[in-house]
């Protein structure tokens, strides 16, 4: 990196060749400006949607949590492995 700058500044001459046309820091300048205003707001809107998404996702991993199964799922549960018990103790009977 310093031999690039050491060239730089031995060579200036070469890179400042001329003046920039005529308008063209005028048009930069609009579209940076346009470019800074059009940014912030798509980038705060992505922001706020996965934070909504992640704090949804712990709420429902929190409540899968702390209420475990549920209860709907251990009734079905519950009936299948009594079927299951059932069907074990008749084979075992036969």
């Amino acid at each position: 990196m310093d031999n690039l700058d050491k060239y730089i500044q031995e060579n200036l001459e070469q890179f400042n060749t001329g003046e920039l046309p005529a308008g063209h820091q005028e048009r930069f300048m609009a579209k940076l400006a346009q470019t800074q205003k059009t940014s912030r707001p798509r980038h705060f809107f992505r922001r706020a949607i996965f934070a909504a998404t992640a704090a949804a996702a712990a709420v429902i991993l929190g409540a899968f949590i702390i209420q475990g199964i549920p209860q709907y799922r251990l009734k079905q549960l519950n009936i299948s492995i009594q079927e299951l018990a059932q069907e074990m103790y008749l084979e075992e009977t036969e």
